[in-house]
């Protein structure tokens, strides 16, 4: 999702009618078309009623638009405090989980730094519960995390695909496993899991319970409180492990395969989540979280 994608969805309620929104947004109807179905792939619902004359939202496309109203104007109303000479200044706390920290964070707030260098970031790198409790107890004004935040008071927007992995030592007995592996091999490798609070284990886990791999099967053998330790299980010949792709960076050159589990959708979203009420309250939060919004290409909640 982008600011555009939320202007032509504004546009079309208004109209009533997905090729007049087209028009008066100066793209071809067809574009419009595919841009509204893509938003609604990423809801996962439909936004609005073709059933009707003129066409009419959805419950899920009311709660789309009343985001896209807030998101609009605040982008506005920022890009309005930026048009002075000494532009935006101040400090921003971020606090993000692993898998986004290792990559996501760092370019989006490198990018901001290059548009805003009167602002002053400080980046804490913590698991995803940890990560929502700051953002809860506003020691930091947004988070970055692998899955949807539990507490109901956050708001959260999804920033960046990402898919978990498995790796294995590159050594015998799992040197020869293959890529894809098949999901009944799983029951009998020694596992290296994460702590209670990682957003990657427990995607990982709900994916393969669903497809009837549940996590009693595991063989655990070792429990690790943070991805570099895993991967230092990992290439020690421990056992295999789940981890995000975006954190692969920090992966040993030798020692560690990443393989893909057969038959088992292990991608999701990185979320930015963030406190409203905070959010009105702090320009720079707000500013940053338009600009990540505006680089890319999901839809919040």
């Amino acid at each position: 999702m982008d600011l555009d994608d939320l202007r032509l969805l504004l546009r079309t309620a208004e109209e009533g009618s997905i090729s007049r929104a087209a028009r008066a947004l100066a793209m071809s109807q067809p574009n419009a078309s595919r841009r509204l179905q893509r938003l609604e792939r990423e809801v996962g619902r439909p936004l609005l009623d073709r059933q009707t004359t003129p066409l009419v939202p959805t419950a899920a496309g009311l709660k789309l638009l009343a985001f896209a109203r807030d998101t609009l104007q605040r982008w506005e109303a920022l890009t309005e405090s930026l048009a002075g000479p000494e532009g935006l200044t101040g400090e921003l706390r971020l606090a993000a989980s692993t898998a986004p920290s290792a990559g996501l964070v760092s370019r989006l707030a490198a990018a901001f730094l290059g548009a805003h260098p009167g602002v002053h970031i400080h980046l804490a790198t913590l698991d995803s519960r940890a990560v929502e409790a700051a953002v809860v107890a506003r020691h930091a004004s947004l988070g970055f995390i692998g899955c949807r935040p539990r507490d109901p008071s956050l708001r959260y927007a999804a920033v960046a695909d990402d898919e978990i992995l498995l790796l294995v030592p590159d050594r015998p007995p799992f040197a020869d496993l293959p890529d894809p592996l098949p999901r009944d091999r799983l029951a009998g490798l020694p596992l290296v899991v994460r702590e209670e609070g990682s957003c990657t284990q427990k995607t990982a886990f709900e994916a393969l319970e669903r497809v009837g791999c549940a996590a009693g099967r595991f063989r655990v053998v070792l429990e690790v409180d943070s991805h570099p330790a895993l991967l230092a299980a990992v290439a020690s010949g421990a056992g295999a492990g789940f981890a995000s792709a975006a954190a692969l960076h920090e992966m040993p050159g030798q020692g560690i395969r990443a393989l893909h589990v057969a038959g088992t959708n292990l991608s999701r979203h990185l979320y930015l989540i963030y406190d409203p009420a905070e959010l009105r309250r702090d320009a720079v939060a707000a500013a940053f979280i338009a600009f990540a919004l505006d680089s890319g290409r999901h839809t919040g909640g």
